[in-house]
């Protein structure tokens, strides 16, 4: 049996319709901006349209800043509030706003207020009311002492709701009080085209905002078949069906890179995440950044392998890639049967994985998260009821600093909403269905990739011309790249071609060298040819020949060409000062292909590196000088 371990204290209301008891207001989040209906913070006394008509018993609500007794205002300055201890059996005190129109806020509408209740004896009640058009509605009572923030949600109410007003009932004896403070009313309607998929919305909805994701996940891979769709022998985790919190220690057969720290093993645990320093049990999520080990969490929150489901993996022979996919997976607690299953996998390779069955990938994809149909977030242990609530589950990768992570965000609830980051945003959790056929692609630094057709072109000039070089994370197949060059912007007249890798699509990172540049200004043109024809993208960038050397501010650049490589590359280095450098060429696995020594001269100097025997694929050029180390990306064909 678990013990019980909670990372947030969850407040338990009674109330005669749900209650929202978030941290972090949803209003808060970027794009679900809010209309405030009510914002009584009582520096100036009572807003006007309120009432606090004196008590029967002589006693009055006062606005200020005293205290109730020993007890003080949970918020910040001047408050409203009743001090039985002053005015002595009050009986019963009532506040009530002004009115406002709810009409129309079916999205949101949150009520929220700082409370210090204070009973003696047990004695006395506080509660609240909203007037619907017919009668007072009871939403809220404190069955306890209390001093704090509460957030009630009335959206059941929106078009109904006009008054609210706040009860104080000392029981006909002595007591010490109620006071209230930051009494705010938020409303949000429907914002359907936004590009953010809200609460409420679904893709059956509101499609532009919630798109629907095709099943499967685009780079799925099934278990017994390796990247390319062929017959493979995936093992199974050692835990099996026993396992509830457990780990299995996977070594390598490759270099898998994690915020710049070569790995060649990683734990596999069974709730949701991998982590390369020591195996992890822990079972309640917690939001990134954490303290602990580096961490890999395509779903964090609390599997249990005994309510269903298998964990399997697959480590590629030839020495490239890991698959761990968790299969239809239960949560701890769930009942028999359980019902809402999970189905997620991870994905780690080292970075020369270029597609998945036949799904190409954005350039410098080293890490990948899919999904199948997600049901449940949280397991009973986690404060979860049903699956739901509690601690909720988190996505992203950590490095275990407190500092440096991607936190994709965390997730709660039933539904297809996402409002976000929930490290950096500070957005409430999301609903979970979000993520059900969906693939997200991190490169080795926890960087999330989005998949953009967009060229990204720049030039230099070097001693033999002008450097062109472009980056794209397209994902569609391309036949060419062709560069065009000009003098007045409007004649563009075709200068050479670039060809993608095979097997690269058409994302990487290129070069192309002008020997023949202009006098005065060019004008450069770089377009994709896609394979399947049609129009591809587009950059273009103006360049004024004659200048070289580094521009202003800049002490050291590095360019290399041909690309693709083919019998050699040229290295240019271009430096202020003479210095004494290194030079590193190595594959994305991190073997080296060649390496040596190069006295640098102010200017470019050039350097050849033979790479006729060298496999197609992906390779970097470092130069290691005396302020650090310049990269740059080559493709081999």
């Amino acid at each position: 049996m678990k013990a019980l371990r909670l990372t947030g204290l969850l407040r338990c209301c009674l109330a005669a319709l749900p209650l929202l008891m978030a941290g972090n207001a949803r209003a808060r989040c970027p794009g679900l901006s809010s209309d405030t209906l009510l914002d009584a913070h009582f520096e100036s006394g009572l807003p006007e349209g309120w009432s606090a008509p004196q008590t029967s018993d002589g006693g009055a609500w006062q606005t200020g800043a005293g205290q109730i007794g020993p007890f003080l205002n949970p918020g910040s300055g001047a408050w409203i509030y009743v001090s039985d201890e002053q005015s002595d059996n009050i009986g019963r005190a009532v506040l009530t706003t002004r009115r406002f129109n709810s009409a129309g806020f079916t999205e949101l509408l949150l009520l929220s207020f700082d409370l210090s209740f204070q009973r003696f004896g047990g004695a006395g009640s506080f509660y609240v009311e909203l007037w619907d058009g017919m009668s007072w509605q009871r939403i809220y009572e404190e069955p306890e002492d209390y001093a704090g923030r509460i957030e009630l949600d009335l959206t059941p109410f929106a078009g109904l709701a006009s008054q609210i007003r706040f009860v104080y009932d000392d029981g006909d004896t002595w007591n010490w009080g109620v006071g209230l403070d930051r009494i705010v009313l938020e409303g949000r309607k429907p914002a359907c085209g936004d590009g953010i998929c809200g609460p409420g919305e679904s893709p059956s909805t509101c499609p532009g905002d919630c798109p629907a994701q095709a099943p499967p996940a685009p780079a799925w891979i099934a278990t017994g078949y390796d990247l390319e769709g062929k017959p493979a022998a995936w093992k199974s985790f050692k835990g099996g069906t026993e396992c509830d919190d457990c780990s299995q220690l996977v070594e390598l057969n490759f270099a898998c890179t994690f915020y710049g720290t070569p790995y060649r093993r990683v734990w596999i645990n069974s709730n949701g995440n991998l982590t390369f320093e020591s195996e992890f049990l822990e079972y309640t999520p917690e939001a990134f950044c954490l303290a602990g080990p580096r961490m890999i969490a395509p779903f964090y929150a609390d599997a249990d392998l005994a309510r269903g489901g298998t964990i399997r993996y697959y480590l590629d022979p030839a020495g490239h890639y890991l698959v761990v996919s968790w299969e239809s997976v239960g949560y701890f607690g769930c009942e028999t049967p359980c019902d809402l299953r999970n189905t997620f996998q991870v994905l780690l390779t080292d970075g020369s994985i270029r597609s998945v069955n036949g799904h190409l990938l954005p350039f410098r994809t080293q890490i990948l998260f899919n999904y199948g149909d997600m049901q449940w977030t949280t397991g009973n242990s986690s404060g979860g009821a049903g699956g739901f609530g509690g601690s909720p589950a988190t996505v992203g990768v950590n490095l275990g600093d407190e500092v440096i992570c991607l936190d994709y965000g965390s997730f709660d609830r039933p539904g297809f909403e996402y409002l976000g980051n929930t490290q950096t945003d500070e957005c409430p959790p999301n609903a979970v269905s979000h993520l059900d056929h969906r693939t997200l692609y991190l490169d080795d630094a926890g960087t999330r990739l989005e998949p953009s057709g967009d060229l990204l072109l720049s030039a230099s000039a070097v001693r033999e011309g002008v450097l062109l070089s472009w980056h794209t994370d397209l994902i569609s197949t391309l036949r060419r790249f062709e560069v065009l060059r000009s003098a007045d912007g409007v004649q563009f007249v075709p200068i050479g071609e670039i060809f993608p890798a095979p097997g690269a699509g058409g994302s990487g990172s290129y070069l192309f060298l002008d020997t023949r540049p202009l006098a005065g200004e060019n004008i450069y043109r770089v377009r994709s040819e896609p394979a399947s024809g049609g129009v591809g993208s587009e950059a273009q960038i103006s360049f004024r020949g004659g200048s070289s050397g580094p521009s202003e501010g800049m002490a050291r650049s590095l360019a290399a060409g041909p690309v693709p490589m083919t019998h050699y590359v040229t290295g240019y280095y271009e430096t202020d000062a003479a210095e004494q450098v290194r030079y590193l060429l190595s594959d994305m696995s991190g073997r080296v292909a060649a390496q040596g020594e190069l006295a640098a001269v102010p200017g470019s100097t050039a350097f050849r590196i033979e790479t006729a025997g060298l496999p197609a694929g992906m390779y970097v050029l470092a130069v290691q000088h005396p302020g650090g180390v310049l990269h740059q990306n080559l493709v081999k064909r």
